[in-house]
Order: C-alpha cells, then structure tokens, then sequence
C-alpha cells in the first residue's frame, strides 16, 4: 500500500450501492470535497459507457457476483476500484479517518483488521481536539505571510518548526 491524500473536487467518482454503507460512504466523500458523484443503485446499475469518464469506483453493499463484474469492468477501463470488505477486488482501501478542519489523520491496516484501525482513530480523536484544525489555519497564515515577505523555504520551515515547538501541542500527547 502507499498512502496519499485526493483532491475529489476533481474526480469524477462512481459509487455504487444503496443502504447505510452507501449512504456512509456518500456523506464521507461530500465531506471530503467531492462534487462530482454518479450514484448507482443495483436496481440502477451504470452500463459499460458510464465508466469512461469515471476516475474512481466504489462499490459497496451489493451481491458478489455483481461487484465482481463491475470491479472488472473498472478494472478493464484502468480506473481505481474499491468493493468494499473484499480485497480481492479492492486496488485501495479507506482508511479510519480523524477530520480537524485541514488536519487528516488516517490510519490503515491495508484492509487486514479493520477493528484495529478504528480503536486506533478513536485513540487519535481523543488525542486531538477540534483546536487542531484552528491551528492548522493560524500556521497556514503565518507561512503564507512569510512566504509573501520573501522569506526562503528553508526560513519558513524554521520558523513553523519553532512554534511547533514553543507551544507545547505535542508535549501533551
């Protein structure tokens, strides 16, 4: 596995299913930024055609043998798919999310135990409040100013690794 983070306001995503996991799934992908989602349901299912101007899919709370095909049918269009708690078809995984404002913490156990990765975000969500996100904000300004003023890279990351320092934020960890 490699971690990386998506901008989804500029993908094109399919999601499909129905039920709690698809509703779930939806809200977390609005909240991420995504705009651009075609919902299917297995009474409405896309055809070949809806895929080519797809960048992800993702299948979840349907029979096997119609996830298998769809997974295939990405697969065969070279476009990312995840069917949810089946590996096999799975070319990445979600993993637990913790959500301050622009801080995105995540943990993943590469789909192995999915319990575990959620004890460990609990963990996390106790570990760092809602005040991150104002921090992440304040630190983001300041390096935007400096970096207005001139100041080379080197210097910014000083001075944001000084603060990170002088506040005691992670002492408390």
């Amino acid at each position: 596995m490699f971690p990386i983070t998506l901008d989804l306001s500029h993908l094109n995503i399919m999601l499909v299913g129905e039920g709690n996991a698809a509703s779930r799934r939806l809200t977390l992908l609005k909240q991420a930024g995504a705009s651009h989602i075609a919902h299917y349901t297995p009474a409405n299912l896309p055809n070949e055609a809806d895929f080519d101007t797809v960048s992800l899919v993702m299948i979840v709370d349907i029979d096997e043998t119609l996830a298998a095909r769809l997974a295939s049918i990405a697969r065969s269009k070279r476009i990312l798919v995840n069917v949810e708690d089946n590996k096999r078809w799975c070319d990445f995984h979600f993993p637990s999310i913790v959500r301050r404002g622009s801080l995105l913490l995540t943990v993943s156990t590469a789909g192995k135990t999915p319990a575990l990765a959620k004890a460990i975000r609990q963990k996390l969500e106790q570990l760092f409040g809602h005040e991150w996100g104002a921090r992440v904000d304040d630190l983001e300004i300041k390096r935007l100013t400096w970096k207005a003023e001139g100041k080379d890279f080197n210097t910014v990351k000083q001075l944001l690794q000084h603060i990170i320092d002088t506040s005691g934020w992670l002492k408390t960890l």
